[in-house]
């Protein structure tokens, strides 16, 4: 059963709401539980902790997120790299914000392939860059640190100081 601690405060209340359903509902209901937790309430921290990974206050959570597509990047701008800004997840989404851009051109030059207005062997090459820079930059993500890719690294820190 999961429980959510705040201010030394458990939400018991759960615990009787999922013994009124089958077992079946009841892990649907524990992760519902949990996310909606995670979304709306900030982590206690104990003795100095660092928060787990998922918190909304762990930069790596933000920094993961922004590169699972470019829903993921809105996700994890607007709803937690602005409630705690960190250099470490702004990083991240600046080169990312730049790859997802790059991945709209080239899906866009992949229609104009299908047209016959595009030479695929450049689509291939440009595709596997991108590819090589997102792998490099969600590596340097999961392990936290400010891992550059090659060829837009620097470019999108310029090109979005704003973020």
């Amino acid at each position: 059963m999961l429980c959510w601690d705040k201010d030394k405060a458990c939400f018991s209340y759960c615990k009787i709401f999922l013994s009124l359903f089958s077992d079946n509902y009841q892990k649907f209901f524990e992760l519902w539980y949990y996310c909606f937790a995670l979304l709306n309430m900030n982590t206690y921290q104990r003795n100095g902790e660092k928060p787990f990974l998922g918190s909304p206050d762990n930069p790596k959570t933000a920094a993961i997120v922004c590169y699972i597509t470019f829903i993921g990047w809105l996700i994890a701008y607007f709803l937690i790299y602005r409630a705690n800004k960190d250099e470490f997840s702004g990083f991240h989404l600046r080169q990312t914000l730049l790859l997802h851009i790059i991945s709209f051109i080239v899906n866009f030059l992949a229609v104009l392939y299908v047209w016959g207005r595009f030479p695929y062997v450049l689509l291939v090459v440009l595709s596997g860059l991108l590819l090589v820079c997102w792998l490099i930059g969600v590596w340097g993500a999961i392990n936290g640190k400010k891992k550059a890719a090659p060829f837009i690294g620097s470019f999108s820190q310029k090109l979005f100081s704003g973020i």
